[in-house]
């Protein structure tokens, strides 16, 4: 049953973590063409 409840559980988690980290990773890489490193107006755009 345990094992129900973590697979139930862990999906939405897993699905969540994985928009999280590509939204991170496009974030990062559309900042790193941009600027070329992070800067003040990395900081200033994010939101």
């Amino acid at each position: 049953m345990s094992h129900l409840i973590v697979r139930a559980v862990s999906h939405p988690l897993v699905a969540l973590a994985a928009a999280l980290l590509g939204g991170l990773f496009e974030f990062i890489a559309l900042q790193r063409s941009r600027l070329g490193t992070f800067g003040a107006t990395g900081k200033r755009r994010v939101g």
